[in-house]
């Protein structure tokens, strides 16, 4: 569903903006291709979505202009969708739950969904299974929308421009028009910016980014 793909994109550059925020750029999250859970890793057919602004190879690529001032934009508008939307996120953070069941009993995420009208699932791999339980995703047929990545341990296994090109992660460059706030946040950071794109000469932003 087309919505659910955009929407997809908009939370995972949501929360890689709050990702580049609190930790300087080292780990993000990632929008696996909404119709990729009809997929079979040897069946990458998906056709990857948005249509990234091409830039010279070796340019520093750009985030459309905004009004960034001290990292703060009003740009983005609320609710997300007026649909009810469920997106499921792999976040292989159980450590991190503490007395939570579930990231949803947080009150962040109360406030998030209140704000974005998207209510997301969390689907949580069981703490020191995560390398193994994230590769298995691109042998199975059931991928999630969103999903949280780390070089070295947790990344597609010919690297993020390649997950794009298969057809398992969106290439997000096609969306920033639609996230203001996003975009502004990057074109506000030269750190922030440099951390959210692959070393392709194409202007695409990585489908991991971040922290």
């Amino acid at each position: 569903m087309k919505l659910k793909k955009i929407l997809a994109a908009l939370l995972a550059a949501a929360l890689l903006l709050s990702c580049l925020a609190a930790c300087g750029g080292d780990s993000g999250s990632s929008t696996a291709d909404e119709s990729s859970s009809s997929q079979s890793a040897a069946d990458p057919s998906q056709e990857s979505s948005g249509d990234g602004d091409s830039s010279e190879e070796g340019a520093d690529p750009a985030p459309p202009a905004s009004d960034v001032k001290n990292g703060e934009t009003n740009q983005q508008s609320y609710p997300l969708t007026t649909e009810d939307v469920t997106l499921d996120f792999w976040y292989p953070w159980a450590g991190s739950m503490a007395e939570l069941a579930d990231f949803n009993d947080s009150y962040f995420f109360q406030w998030y969904e209140e704000l974005t009208g998207v209510h997301i699932n969390f689907i949580v791999p069981a703490s020191g299974s995560e390398t193994d339980a994230f590769q298995l995703l691109f042998a199975s047929d059931d991928m999630p929308d969103m999903l949280h990545t780390e070089p070295g341990t947790m990344s597609y296994r010919n690297g993020q421009d390649a997950a794009i090109d298969d057809g398992y992660f969106i290439d997000l460059a096609g969306y920033l028009d639609s996230a203001p706030n996003f975009a502004s946040w990057l074109n506000g950071n030269d750190d922030f910016r440099r951390a959210a794109y692959s070393d392709s000469p194409a202007s695409s932003t990585r489908p991991t980014a971040g922290g």
